[in-house]
């Protein structure tokens, strides 16, 4: 009878602590989850990007292959379910046409995943180490290294290199910034 009781005790105990550490915070995750829209994007670096002598930093100027802008229609999207992550596209360059005859100077755009850690206690959101996406965005040249969510603003700083007309890679840092609009 007194294992009995003891184990209940215990079940009770470990039940109720349980109860104290659930710092459930849904209005938090309602705030940072959702669409956002790009609003910036930015180098550290001015880079040519298309051969006419004029290095940029803003990125929203940029046309893709001189045929239509390219980041018009860019969002980005929180998901806190089974899996937290973010998902946003970057721009990058083609780093080989497979012949190595050929280097594109196009920018094209790539969907890009990482992975989330939604900290409700303390509200705060960061990324997640994962090989497997950080792999997957090494194939693209970039690297995330900082996110940032406050008052419905995304704010994602990657690694990137972009291959100029010069036949150069070029090394910067990639500066996006969202506004949540869902």
């Amino acid at each position: 009878m007194k294992k009995t009781i003891a184990i209940l005790s215990l079940f009770l105990i470990l039940a109720c602590s349980s109860d104290d550490d659930d710092f459930s915070n849904p209005e938090f995750v309602e705030a940072v989850t959702g669409r956002y829209q790009l609003i910036e994007l930015y180098t550290d670096t001015a880079i040519d990007f298309d051969g006419d002598g004029i290095e940029v930093n803003d990125l929203l100027t940029l046309d893709y292959c001189n045929i239509s802008s390219l980041f018009d229609s860019n969002t980005a999207r929180i998901v806190h379910k089974t899996y937290t992550n973010v998902s946003f596209q970057i721009p990058y360059s083609d780093s080989d046409l497979g012949n190595n005859l050929y280097q594109s100077i196009c920018i094209q755009s790539q969907n890009i995943f990482s992975d989330l850690f939604i900290d409700e206690t303390n509200e705060e959101v960061s990324l997640v180490q994962s090989d497997f996406w950080d792999d997957y965005s090494a194939n693209f040249n970039a690297r995330v290294t900082d996110l940032h969510v406050e008052n419905e603003i995304l704010e994602i700083t990657l690694e990137n290199k972009f291959y100029t007309p010069n036949d150069e890679w070029v090394e910067t840092d990639l500066y996006m910034i969202f506004e949540k609009f869902d």
